[in-house]
């Protein structure tokens, strides 16, 4: 029977869940808002089939060596509605010319993100970009077993630990992998699901809402906003200076397991890996990044496959791993540290204001703030002389 004894060790994958035949695993959210699994006792028939799968390993036998890319969309109408370069849609698109499904994360009106199963293209627009909350992964390891007891090709896409979740649970099932193609991201780490409805409902934004846009382009991808619309109101700000943003990029509210990942140094379970190619001027300074540029990490032979079977599609340009890794070096190549307000912040945010707590615990307070906040205004208004 599995047993959490140090919450770092538990990712949130929920492998052990899907795999138990008795259905007694179930979610149990903590004071910090972090789904994990609880056992009901009554029920469990001490089969063993869920221990283990806590480990999410690193996937040793890798025979294919790392092969990196700067990647756009050929089209700017997908690069738009993408993230980043628009990768995801057109390594789908393979996956669907090949009569397979694609699985991911997307948002419901309520804000809850939670991964779901789609099969044609007009099913993507809710796949993709960024999602900067943890997803619920439900029933989703068992529909991707039954796909691929039918022989159908799956792309499957989600953080690290998803990936090695899935993997874990199809190995203990005795399930071949050959139709599967895995997708990747280079994570920045997951903060709960109600920190997010928590800062929405802050905003004034209670209820469903239209839109969530985490990364918007409207200023440009390397300045993107957050954007909300729900009816005629809409929210957009700068990511960097929205309080969500802020504690998203502080390192202030993820999984504890976050802090000591075990998917670091290039350490994926996955066939491909996507990312923001930060700093991709220094590295080719031709590539127009007005829309969006993707990182791409190829692990085996498998995720090559797909991207040489998509490069009609794309722009493609092979790169150095150390180059297209450098501007993502806080999480490839080491563990991030928790913020040093970490829990002051998550055990104040129910019953404190987002925004107020992000400018007392990441800002430093409301006199630095209201010192930048003038220093900013005073700017303006000499530029404007």
């Amino acid at each position: 029977m599995i047993t959490i004894k140090n919450k770092a060790d538990c990712s949130g994958c929920f492998a052990c869940a899907a795999i138990c035949p008795k259905k007694c695993v179930q979610s149990c959210q903590d004071e910090e808002g972090f789904a994990y699994p609880l056992v009901d006792e009554s029920e469990c028939i001490r089969c063993g089939m869920c221990i283990g799968l806590c480990d999410n390993p690193v996937v040793g036998r890798k025979t294919h060596e790392i092969v990196s890319y700067s990647a756009t969309a050929k089209s700017d109408d997908v690069r738009l509605a993408s993230s980043s370069g628009g990768i995801f849609s057109i390594i789908s698109k393979y996956i669907f010319y090949k009569h397979g499904v694609v699985y991911g994360a997307a948002m419901d009106e309520n804000a809850t993100v939670e991964h779901v199963r789609v099969t044609d293209e007009a099913g993507l627009t809710k796949l993709r970009r960024s999602k900067y909350v943890q997803s619920r992964m439900g029933d989703i390891y068992n529909l991707v077993e039954d796909d691929l007891k039918n022989e159908r090709w799956v792309l499957f896409s989600g953080s690290p630990c998803h990936i090695g979740g899935l993997k874990n649970f199809l190995s203990a099932r005795g399930q071949s992998d050959e139709f599967l193609l895995c997708l990747d991201l280079i994570c920045n780490g997951v903060p709960p699901q109600n920190a997010f409805r928590k800062y929405l409902n802050d905003l004034g934004f209670i209820g469903n809402v239209d839109e969530v846009n985490f990364r918007d382009k409207t200023n440009g991808w390397q300045n993107f906003s957050m954007r909300i619309r729900q009816g005629n109101r809409t929210y957009i700000r700068n990511f960097r200076r929205d309080s969500y943003g802020m504690a998203v990029l502080a390192d202030i509210m993820q999984r504890p397991s976050c802090y000591c990942c075990k998917y670091t140094h290039l350490n994926y379970a996955s066939d491909l890996t996507l990312a923001d190619f930060w700093g991709i001027d220094k590295v080719v300074p031709t590539i127009n990044a007005d829309l969006g540029v993707s990182l791409v990490l190829t692990h085996s032979a498998k995720g090559e496959q797909a991207i040489n079977a998509s490069k009609p599609f794309m722009e493609l340009v092979q790169v150095q791993v150390e180059d297209a890794v450098r501007g993502n070096s806080k999480v490839v190549d080491g563990h991030m540290a928790p913020h040093v307000n970490r829990n002051v912040f998550l055990a104040q945010l129910h019953e404190k204001n987002f925004q107020h707590l992000a400018v007392k615990y990441i800002k430093g307070g409301y006199i630095r703030w209201l010192l930048g906040f003038v220093k900013r205004r005073a700017s303006r208004i000499i530029r404007r002389v």
